[in-house]
């Protein structure tokens, strides 16, 4: 009888027990799944931080950015402003100086190249001398923006940043023209410096001459010299011109330095303001006093701000880089008439 009982109550327990177990099984297996959940879910945190903190910021395009030269403030303002755009829109620039050599021009467009430039900007020296390095770039898909002046032959140039420099001289046209109605009854000498290796300067002579020729028809251009954009070349050849036309009532300048030494030859030999005019372009601390200040042989200023073209160019180019935009053929900055007048609102360029 007892081991009856207690053979019953083995089995009861024995059944509890087994129930038992496979609960704690049961648990058992769910915490080890809920580990197991656990840690792939910590792992794949940990692996995507992983991912996050080893993923690097895709690198700036690198552009090769070329200058005419770098003695004036106006392609000063250009470096300073081509420089702090690239920071804006996302690019690095490489900046190199051709000091207006073109040869060393050539060579610096084939550094970049070589060194990788995703695109270039650059202000051809000469119309022609870069034109084959300038192919070679389109050949390996660099794209290419000229500023200011430009290749002769566009056909790799991907687009041309320019100012009006047809209007400059028709600006300064208008002016010698007025000048030379109130101060000699509309019939004058006129007098051009030029340098006619330049595209630009071609441009702006030609414009002078059409305007003043429709604007002043009773006055003369009595000759036209190239100063080859240098001050001590136009000082010279003015007092040789003076000489020969001691009446010369307006002198063009094409550029700043053959207009300041147009003026220059002018103080030289006493000239009086109020007889002679010098119609330029103007840029920079020295042409405000030449402008405002006696003796005033400046009269006005035809300017192109160098600013909006190196905004413009890298801003441009920056979006044809990254974001796949077309590049237009041209885009055109537009020239400023300064004079006595009006200067002021302009200080900024002339600091």
């Amino acid at each position: 009888m007892f081991r009856e009982k207690r053979r019953e109550f083995y089995k009861k327990n024995l059944k509890r027990i087994k129930k038992e177990i496979k609960m704690k099984r049961k648990q058992i297996l769910i915490l080890v799944v809920i580990a197991v959940f656990s840690l792939i879910a910590a792992f794949g945190i940990f692996s995507s931080k992983t991912a996050v903190a080893e993923k690097k910021p895709a690198e700036k395009p690198l552009v090769g950015f070329g200058m005419y030269f770098y003695q004036d403030q106006w392609w000063k303002d250009m470096k300073t402003a081509a420089l702090e755009t690239a920071d804006k829109v996302g690019v690095r620039l490489n900046v190199a100086d051709a000091d207006g050599n073109a040869p060393k021009q050539v060579g610096q467009l084939e550094n970049f190249i070589g060194m990788g430039v995703a695109g270039i900007i650059y202000a051809p020296v000469e119309p022609t001398a870069s034109a084959s390095v300038v192919a070679e770039a389109k050949k390996k898909g660099i794209p290419v923006i000229n500023i200011e002046s430009a290749l002769d032959d566009r056909t790799n140039i991907d687009c041309w940043v320019q100012l009006d420099q047809y209007s400059f001289g028709t600006l300064l046209a208008g002016e010698a023209a007025k000048f030379i109605e109130k101060n000699y009854g509309g019939k004058g000498k006129a007098f051009l410096l030029v340098d006619y290796s330049n595209s630009v300067l071609r441009d702006r002579v030609q414009g002078f001459k059409d305007a003043f020729a429709e604007l002043s028809p009773n006055s003369v251009i009595v000759d036209e010299q190239d100063a080859g954009c240098e001050r001590a070349a136009a000082l010279d050849i003015t007092l040789q011109e003076l000489t020969a036309h001691p009446d010369i009532a307006v002198i063009f300048g094409g550029n700043t330095e053959m207009g300041m030494g147009a003026a220059n030859a002018l103080a030289t030999i006493g000239a009086d303001p109020a007889k002679v005019a010098v119609y330029t372009e103007g840029w920079g601390a020295e042409y405000y006093d030449a402008l405002v200040n006696e003796p005033a042989y400046m009269k006005a200023y035809a300017t192109g701000p160098s600013v909006p073209i190196a905004e413009i160019s890298v801003t441009i180019m920056a979006d044809h880089l990254i974001n796949g935009t077309p590049l237009n053929k041209i885009e055109t900055v537009e020239m400023v008439l300064i004079t006595k007048d009006n200067i002021d609102q302009y200080k900024g360029w002339f600091q």
